[in-house]
């Protein structure tokens, strides 16, 4: 357990193989009694990314209010920066752009600049067809309120949309994703050590 890779659902099917039988709760409240926590999500405050920095540019109105329905294709885009950990000190910067549950464009760097956001847009202007128009849904963080962001997004027929300040709500499939893929990059990793 070295590598603090392990929660509450890599712990449990250890425990039974060991002959402890328990539900998922009842490990939870132990370890939370314990005070045993997954370390991925349990940096100092201070080694957080956050990329609000307040109204620095154009704040775009919500245009999905939580309420929009995308189930065509290149209706709604999805995107975000995300902190990522390669080493045990090491930190890069995810930017994806997502159209439901497919990536249309990644790019990582060690500095969540305009280099990072560019080469994203950069990919996804390579894969949108013609013709489409979606709008594309960001939080309010820095890179998505200046004015070469928004100038590139208009010349590819993107509408910008962004969530309300503090309510994720309606960049869930971004936040969704970023978990998942966090998650699942510790759980590969550990098993390629063992």
């Amino acid at each position: 357990m070295g590598n603090y890779t392990y929660g509450y659902r890599r712990i449990l099917p250890l425990l039974q193989e060991a002959g402890y039988h328990m539900a998922e709760a009842t490990l939870c409240r132990l370890m939370s009694e314990l005070g045993v926590q997954l370390a991925m999500y349990n940096r100092p405050k201070n080694d957080r990314y956050s990329s609000y920095k307040g109204t620095i540019g154009k704040v775009a109105r919500n245009l999905l209010n939580q309420t929009f329905d995308a189930t065509n294709p290149y209706t709604v885009l999805h995107t975000d920066v995300s902190q990522i950990r390669l080493g045990n000190s090491t930190w890069a910067y995810m930017s994806i752009i997502l159209d439901q549950a497919k990536v249309l464009a990644a790019s990582i760097s060690q500095s969540p600049n305009k280099l990072l956001i560019s080469d994203t847009l950069k990919q996804l202007e390579d894969k949108l067809p013609e013709g489409v128009n979606p709008i594309i849904h960001s939080d309010q963080g820095w890179h998505y309120q200046l004015d070469y962001y928004r100038e590139k997004i208009d010349s590819l027929g993107l509408t910008q949309s962004m969530s309300r300040k503090g309510n994720c709500l309606d960049n869930a499939p971004m936040e969704s994703f970023f978990t998942f893929s966090k998650s699942n990059r510790y759980l590969k990793s550990r098993a390629v050590r063992t």
